[in-house]
């Protein structure tokens, strides 16, 4: 099963003190980077069609997916080119492996 990577915990500012200290005068936290969502996941098919899932599994010769309206499919895995969904995942930040 693929998931989706957990959000990073938000970075909270110090609140200021009871002294009358600003939060303006408080050392800035350093920056951390979002992590991106990776929303859903492409599937492409050997006949060129494409795919959208928020959720997949290979189990064994199948492939299930969920659609982002909630819709559960399965495709056999033999007709996924996996080449090309690993390429187009990968170009959207997502590596994807598939081990047959």
């Amino acid at each position: 099963m693929i998931q989706q990577p957990v959000p990073a915990a938000a970075v909270q500012q110090p609140a200021a003190s009871a002294q009358g200290m600003s939060t303006d005068s408080a050392q800035a936290a350093p920056s951390v980077a979002p992590v991106r969502e990776v929303g859903e996941f492409i599937l492409v098919r050997r006949d060129g069609r494409v795919l959208f899932a928020s959720v997949f599994s290979v189990n064994g010769s199948q492939v299930q997916y969920v659609t982002p309206e909630g819709i559960r499919h399965t495709l056999l895995l033999s007709e996924l080119d996996t080449g090309a969904t690993q390429e187009m995942n990968e170009a959207r930040g997502t590596t994807l492996q598939f081990h047959n």
